[in-house]
């Protein structure tokens, strides 16, 4: 077993890997043991990787490489580092990014001093905040998407670990399932405000930037936040957070708003019809916009039918 177990699932990095497989092994945390799950990718990153990590030899026995028979998907694969994994801790690393060397020191040197079950780092390019020790506050961060949603720059017990999972084959928005369902669970959040964790924005196919566009597997961002409502819903929370629900709701079908055309705007009425009657004390947006969802939870939606027509003509 050890302290910190950090998991890093492989797939098309073969440009970006060793500068964050160096950033790991030059680490000042020794009791760790480092998962590469490799997904099946098809290029050079896996020769990459075993190159790199024969300029450390101290860290072999720390280090195990599961490969995927077939290509998993990042939710499954998470979750197959996170059955191999030992560690009191767990924290991970996109294999495009990179970290500074006492990131897992200082965050795990935080999580025992002050007995916290998640510990929080700033990531450069991504916006998060110290909200306090309390983790509802978090809660209501992540489902109005204040906060980075996704598992890089936490540092979480394993225990909370072993009563969630990610939802398999549904690769958009698991992060924030994921996360909204481990801070039900916590009892206290720290935060180190330092930026650890370095962001590759070079890199157009990484899963930070993807997460940005809803267009991509809206439907799996949709199923994901059903599923948060349903497991909030199960702890009597849903009402809570009931504002921040419906934001987090209307958020995620937002990707049929951005096609625009009539059969995805007929769909976005039925999609969370519940939100629907409280659209107008929405938070986070602007009253404009509040006034087209209002008018197509109405089912008017022949004025941007019309607009979409009359802008394809010129």
């Amino acid at each position: 077993m050890a302290a910190v177990s950090e998991i890093v699932l492989v797939y098309k990095v073969e440009q970006y890997i060793e500068r964050c497989v160096r950033s790991l092994m030059e680490q000042t945390f020794d009791d760790i043991e480092f998962i590469f799950v490799n997904d099946c990718t098809p290029d050079k990153s896996m020769d990459i990787l075993r190159r790199v990590i024969e300029d450390y030899p101290a860290r072999t026995p720390q280090i195990r490489i599961i490969e995927n028979e077939v290509n998993r998907g990042a939710a499954a694969s998470r979750n197959i580092g996170l059955d191999a994994a030992t560690g009191d801790y767990i924290i991970f690393t996109d294999s495009d990014d990179w970290v500074e060397p006492t990131m897992v020191a200082d965050m795990y040197n935080v999580a025992i001093r002050d007995n916290c079950d998640i510990v929080w780092c700033r990531a450069d390019n991504q916006y998060s905040a110290d909200l306090g020790p309390k983790a509802d506050a978090y809660v209501r961060a992540l489902l109005n998407r204040r906060v980075n949603p996704g598992p890089i720059n936490k540092l979480v017990r394993s225990e909370l670990y072993s009563k969630v999972r990610y939802i398999e084959n549904c690769n958009n928005g698991e992060d924030l399932n994921l996360n909204i369902k481990l801070h039900t669970l916590a009892e206290k959040v720290g935060f180190i405000d330092e930026v650890y964790y370095k962001i590759n924005i070079d890199n157009e196919q990484s899963i930070t930037r993807l997460r940005g566009n809803h267009i991509p597997n809206g439907e799996s961002l949709v199923k994901n936040v059903a599923d948060i409502a349903s497991y909030l819903e199960s702890l009597d929370l849903d009402k809570v957070y009931e504002r921040e629900l419906d934001f987090c709701k209307v958020n995620a079908k937002e990707y049929l708003l951005i096609m625009g055309d009539k059969n995805s705007l007929v769909e976005w009425a039925t999609i969370f019809p519940e939100t629907n009657k409280r659209i107008m004390k929405l938070p986070n947006y602007p009253l404009y916009t509040r006034m087209i969802m209002w008018l197509l939870a109405k089912g008017i939606i022949w004025p941007f039918v019309l607009k979409e027509k009359i802008k394809n003509i010129i």
